[in-house]
């Protein structure tokens, strides 16, 4: 199954209004965005598509990095781990049938 769903990534205390530029897994740009007034900047990440234009295959499950590249070269990483989507069709079937 294909994975979907966003990933919410946010840095603090960057300057106010900093260009700022997400590297996800040391392959994939995204950015630059600026930081709003507080320093605070949100990256939303599309799984099936990081990097909103379709360059870029989706996100596999299993983990990956990030890191936030600020224009004076002060960075700020995590990770995060990208799950398979659940099962379709409800609760199991359990027992057995009775002819």
């Amino acid at each position: 199954m294909p994975t979907t769903g966003t990933v919410t990534i946010t840095g603090k205390n960057f300057r106010p209004n900093e260009p700022l530029t997400l590297e996800l897994d040391a392959s994939i740009d995204i950015g630059p965005v600026n930081a709003d007034g507080t320093g605070t900047v949100v990256f939303k990440v599309k799984v099936s598509d990081p990097a909103g234009d379709g360059s870029e295959a989706a996100l596999l499950v299993g983990p990956h990095d990030a890191v936030i590249y600020s224009s004076n070269d002060y960075t700020a990483e995590t990770s995060f781990t990208v799950t398979a989507p659940a099962a379709a069709g409800g609760m199991p079937r359990l027992g057995s049938d009775v002819a």
